[in-house]
C-alpha cells in the first residue's frame, strides 16, 4: 500500500479506491499487537487522486470491514514508525539513557533507578541464532528467517522483528548531549549485546559509561537494592575512550563474520559452539528421567527442559533447547506424543 502523511494523520491507499487513515497519538513506536489493541483508524472511499485526498472533505465509510494480510500490516506498521521518527523531537529528552540487553532488564532498571531517565531494553536474545552480516539488511532478514523457522516464540508474526527495529530507532534517536550508560554482566547475552550497542552507537559522540555488575546473573535477576548499589559504584567511572569503544566494536564485527547459531561465554570470552552442543545433554537427561519411572513412558517436554535448566544453569536459553529437542524428534531419535506447538503441548520418549 502507498502512504503519505498529513501529520498527525497517515493515509494508506488500498487499491483500487479505499483509503485507510491512521492518527498518530504518541511518540512511542508501535507493533502489530499495538494495532490489534486499538488505534484511531477510519476508512474512506477515494473519489479523486490519492495525492489530493483529504479526509476532512469526505465522510468515512461506516459498517464495513476489510481484511488486511499480516504482511500488509507489517508494512503499515513500518510506515507509521517511520513517520513517528520523522516528526518526533528527541532533542528535548536530555536525561540519562540506560541500555540493557533485555526487556525484563529494562523493567528492573525502570523500577530501581531514580527519575528522570530513559531505559532501552533490547528485545532479542543474541546468544542464539545467526549474527552473520547483522550490520546489514540482509543479515537482519537472515536472522529473523532462522528464528521464525526454528525458535518457538509465542509472539505474533513479525512482533519480535518490529520490536527490534523500534529499539534500533530509539537508539538512533538518542540526543547527542545525553549521558549514556550500558549495563551488562558476565553472561553471554549481555556480553554480546554490549558489543552490539557500541556498534550501533559508533557514530555518536556521547560519553558512554559501562555499568558492570561483575556477576553471572542477568541484570533482570538482581534486586533493586543491588542495582542501585551497582549504579552508585559505577556511574563515576570514566567514559570509554575511543580506543576502548573501537576494540569492542571490532569484536562485534568479528561476531558478524560467523554463521554459527549458538554462542557461549567461557573464560571471559565469546565462543561459537556447534549447533548440536546440547543434544547429548538432552538425551542423557531424558534417560535419567526414564530411569526414575517405574515403567518407561512419555515425559512432558516442559519437565525435561526444566530439568535441563536446573542442571546447566540459568544462562541457558530454554527456547533453543526446545528447538534442539524438536530436532531430535524429527531426526527419529525420540518418539513424540502430542503437537509440538509449545513445550507444554507435547511429550517425548527415547526410542
Amino acid at each position: 500500500m502507498h502512504s503519505r502523511a498529513e501529520y498527525p494523520y497517515i493515509y494508506f491507499h488500498r487499491e483500487p479506491d479505499i483509503v485507510f487513515v491512521y492518527k498518530i497519538e504518541t511518540n512511542d513506536y508501535i507493533t502489530i499487537s499495538n494495532m490489534h489493541q486499538g488505534g484511531d483508524w477510519s476508512t474512506y472511499k477515494l473519489c479523486n487522486s490519492f495525492a489530493e485526498f483529504n479526509h476532512f472533505e469526505v465522510e468515512p465509510i461506516q459498517g464495513r470491514g476489510y481484511f488486511v494480510s499480516m504482511d500488509d500490516l507489517h508494512h503499515v506498521v513500518q510506515a507509521i514508525n517511520l513517520y513517528i521518527q520523522k516528526y518526533r523531537d528527541p532533542a528535548k529528552d536530555l536525561y540519562p539513557y540506560h541500555l540493557v540487553s533485555s526487556e525484563s532488564g529494562a523493567g528492573a532498571l525502570k523500577y530501581s533507578l531514580q527519575s528522570p531517565k530513559k531505559v532501552i531494553g533490547f528485545p532479542d536474545f543474541l546468544a542464539i541464532g545467526p549474527l552473520w552480516k547483522l550490520n546489514e539488511a540482509r543479515g537482519h532478514a537472515a536472522r529473523f528467517e532462522w528464528l521464525r523457522e526454528n525458535i518457538n516464540y509465542e509472539d505474533e508474526d513479525f512482533e519480535l522483528e518490529e520490536k527490534v527495529k523500534n529499539t534500533l530507532r530509539e537508539i538512533e534517536d538518542i540526543p547527542a548531549e545525553a549521558p549514556l550508560y550500558i549495563w551488562y554482566s558476565n553472561n553471554i547475552e549481555e556480553q554480546i549485546c554490549l558489543r552490539y550497542f557500541l556498534k550501533l552507537l559508533n557514530k555518536k559522540e556521547n560519553d558512554i559509561i559501562l555499568i558492570h555488575s561483575n556477576q553471572q546473573l542477568h541484570i533482570s535477576q538482581l534486586e533493586p537494592e543491588s542495582l542501585q548499589a551497582i549504579f552508585a559504584e559505577n556511574n563515576v567511572n570514566a567514559p570509554l575512550t575511543f580506543a576502548e569503544r573501537h576494540f569492542l566494536q571490532e569484536e562485534w564485527n568479528r561476531l558478524t563474520e560467523s554463521k554459527g547459531v549458538l554462542h557461549l561465554w567461557k573464560n571471559d570470552e565469546i565462543r561459537h559452539v556447534p549447533e548440536n552442543y546440547y543434544d547429548q545433554h538432552l538425551m542423557k537427561m531424558l534417560q535419567k528421567l526414564h530411569d526414575d519411572q517405574e515403567k518407561k513412558d512419555f515425559i512432558n517436554a516442559g519437565l525435561l527442559l526444566g530439568n535441563m535448566v536446573d542442571e546447566l544453569g540459568v544462562n541457558i536459553n530454554l527456547f533453543y533447547l526446545e528447538y534442539r529437542l524438536r530436532y531430535l524428534i524429527y531426526s527419529g531419535q525420540l518418539a513424540l506424543k502430542g503437537i509440538p506447538k509449545s513445550m507444554r503441548h507435547y511429550s517425548v520418549m527415547l526410542r
